[in-house]
């Protein structure tokens, strides 16, 4: 009868909906097992301390004159080098670029001074003390990173920038001061009650914005831009360094970018090129030496000029 082919059509639906399930299921287990196993190969990795045992744990202090690379090399397969050479003083309390093609060295430097690898050759010092000398712990508590793309949870913007620590005072000031320069942004990030995880209810700038108000957050002695505005259109761009501005009172900021215009305002830019340092100066002293930054300067002006005139209507093109 009709009845039993229907009873039979949806009992037969049932059966294999959790066969289905199953299946969906399966596939998740399958990532899950694949990303533990990176997680627990991760831990299982010695610390530094053991594997630098004969190194002196001496304790972090308060940065007071400068960061120095001394004759610093570096490769991270021991046989091409990434950094060559390097030497370079930052003095505390400065703001400095570092500008290069991509595979120049920047992140290198970045990855050098927060202590995940060690130079083959050369030192790092840090007001005159070997950084491999320093409490790796307390000298990365001194220290913060804003990378590419920021992470966030499925919690509300503030608790994004606090991650657990007691900052009301921090945080109603970092609030406060992109209220007085971007009220709309900071009334619409202070208000959301929710994030997306991973921030996906945010755009790219969004999130770099929240990414750095957590760098800042923190108070960090050294703070490291990684090409934190590579992916953020040029109004966010601004909004960005507004915020880094703001910090360079009381913090030494190394800005890594690929864009020149985002560290043209720095203390002193590094111009990197094939690990070594080809030029370092400040960008109207780069521009007077018509060297290698001066070139990549007026290529990365033409690429500009080339986008907005594209952007416009034919009919503005020709006025």
């Amino acid at each position: 009868t009709v009845g039993t082919i229907v009873s039979f059509l949806m009992y037969g639906e049932m059966f294999f909906r959790p066969v289905r399930d199953l299946t969906e299921k399966y596939n998740v287990l399958q990532t899950a097992t694949t990303a533990s196993e990176r997680i627990f190969a991760l831990l299982d990795q010695p610390t530094d301390e053991a594997a630098h045992p004969q190194s002196a744990q001496l304790p972090a202090r308060p940065l007071e004159k400068s960061i120095e690379f001394r004759n610093v090399h570096f490769s991270y397969d021991g046989s091409t080098p990434v950094l060559q050479d390097i030497c370079l003083t930052i003095p505390v309390g400065t703001l400095v670029g570092i500008v290069g093609a991509t595979g120049s060295g920047k992140s290198t430097i970045a990855n050098l001074l927060l202590k995940f690898y060690s130079p083959q050759r050369g030192s790092i010092l840090l007001d005159g003390i070997p950084l491999e000398q320093i409490d790796t712990t307390g000298h990365r508590q001194r220290c913060a990173i804003v990378l590419q793309d920021a992470f966030l949870f499925s919690r509300t913007a503030s608790e994004n920038i606090t991650l657990g620590r007691n900052l009301p005072t921090t945080i109603e000031l970092l609030w406060g001061q992109l209220r007085k320069t971007h009220p709309e942004l900071a009334q619409r990030l202070s208000s959301l009650e929710q994030l997306h995880e991973r921030g996906t209810s945010l755009s790219s700038g969004e999130r770099q914005i929240l990414a750095l108000l957590r760098a800042i957050a923190g108070e960090p002695e050294l703070l490291i831009l990684d090409e934190a505005t590579a992916h953020v259109d040029s109004h966010t761009e601004h909004v960005l360094m507004d915020i880094v501005e703001q910090a360079r009172r009381n913090t030494t900021i190394i800005a890594i970018a690929h864009r020149l215009a985002t560290v043209r305002n720095a203390d002193s830019i590094v111009v990197l090129h094939h690990g070594r340092i080809v030029e370092h100066g400040t960008h109207h002293e780069l521009l007077a030496r018509n060297g290698y930054y001066a070139t990549l300067w007026r290529l990365q002006q033409l690429e500009v000029l080339a986008t907005t005139n594209g952007e416009m209507h034919p009919a503005q093109q020709h006025r």
